[in-house]
């Protein structure tokens, strides 16, 4: 019984370590808006909620307003809406939602990603092609992709989205060094080839 006591013990201290240090991975980070003047001190309420979150919305306990902006897409296909996790993502990053906009308000004129982090790469804006293509279906063919990706990159429900090579809640990409949240370190293409067959 002691042992089992232990062991139990043990396990809840881990579980606990390893939120904690999730949740620390984002204090900081650019997707810390607490103390960007929006409303809140707090960090997760800009994109989370625990209670009623945008039932439409395919991230969990959605809280944030999704993107109504049309994009082009890669192939230059244009008028397309945002969809998946894609759509989560550009709901921010679009450069026209209020980042501020979360919680059923609308948010206020001017805090959009454009004007309140003016100047940095934070802006993909609605014209994609000149982004890796989001929102398209994976076809791990073998020959020029991998039938499953590796190297950290992430497909979902057999789409490529903005998280494929991208992870929100960690800046460094798993200690791979990086600011740009990537999954994993891209030295030498080493995230790209995660996909592709070079």
């Amino acid at each position: 019984m002691k042992k089992m006591i232990i062991l139990l013990t043990a396990l809840a201290m881990i579980a606990g370590f390893s939120t904690v240090s999730f949740a620390a991975s984002i204090v900081s980070s650019s997707h810390d808006l607490s103390d960007d003047g929006l409303g809140t001190t707090e960090i997760c309420v800009f994109c989370h909620v625990p209670h009623n979150p945008i039932t439409a919305a395919e991230g969990p306990l959605w809280n944030h307003t999704l993107t109504t902006q049309t994009f082009t897409l890669y192939d230059g296909t244009t008028g397309a809406s945002a969809t998946g996790i894609s759509a989560l993502c550009l709901s921010c990053h679009d450069g026209v939602t209020n980042l501020d906009a979360f919680g059923g308000a609308a948010g206020t004129a001017g805090n959009d990603i454009d004007t309140v982090f003016s100047g940095t790469t934070a802006l993909v804006g609605t014209d994609l092609q000149d982004d890796h293509p989001v929102m398209v279906a994976y076809v791990g063919d073998g020959t020029s992709f991998k039938a499953t990706p590796d190297q950290g990159a992430v497909i979902f429900s057999n789409t490529v989205e903005c998280a494929s090579c991208h992870n929100p809640h960690d800046p460094e990409g798993g200690g791979a060094g990086t600011t740009t949240f990537l999954r994993a370190s891209n030295t030498n293409s080493a995230l790209c080839l995660g996909c592709h067959i070079k």
